[in-house]
């Protein structure tokens, strides 16, 4: 007899085996600002995981914020929509934006287990996540 699914338990199996995250690439001249926290995954770029119903862009504002103590002075632009294939169990995938016009936010408490960084965009460090390289690699000038 073979193995059936009702539709909905389908839908519940997909939802609890993926995630959404988002983050944002805030350049600076030739330089983009990455973040190391305290999870041991290197460095990557500021954001978090996307909260339904929040919607992406608000996920970056309050984690770009809580992360790197920056605000956007305006809509951040879609990159794309990138998956890490390095997970077996959980399809993760990263909404990235970009943005060029931000400042210091008024209050700045970041977390404190979080360590920023300004790099180069052709001198990424050797533990960058992968996502770091792919946006980098999409960026057009």
């Amino acid at each position: 007899m073979p193995l059936t699914f009702p539709i909905f338990n389908l839908a519940l199996w997909l939802k609890l085996r993926s995630m959404l995250c988002a983050q944002i690439a805030l350049i600076e001249h030739d330089r983009i600002l990455l973040v190391r926290t305290g999870l041991g995954n290197g460095w990557e770029l500021p954001g978090g995981v996307v909260a339904p119903p929040e919607a992406p862009e608000a996920t970056i504002m309050r984690e770009l914020g809580r992360q790197a103590g920056y605000e956007l002075l305006d809509s951040p632009e879609l990159v794309g929509v990138f998956s890490d294939p390095s997970r077996a169990t959980l399809r993760v995938y990263f909404t990235v934006f970009i943005s060029r016009t931000f400042r210091p936010a008024a209050s700045r408490l970041i977390s404190s287990n979080a360590e920023l960084r300004w790099f180069a965009r052709d001198a990424l460090p050797g533990d960058a996540s992968p996502i770091c390289g792919k946006v980098v690699g999409a960026l057009v000038d």
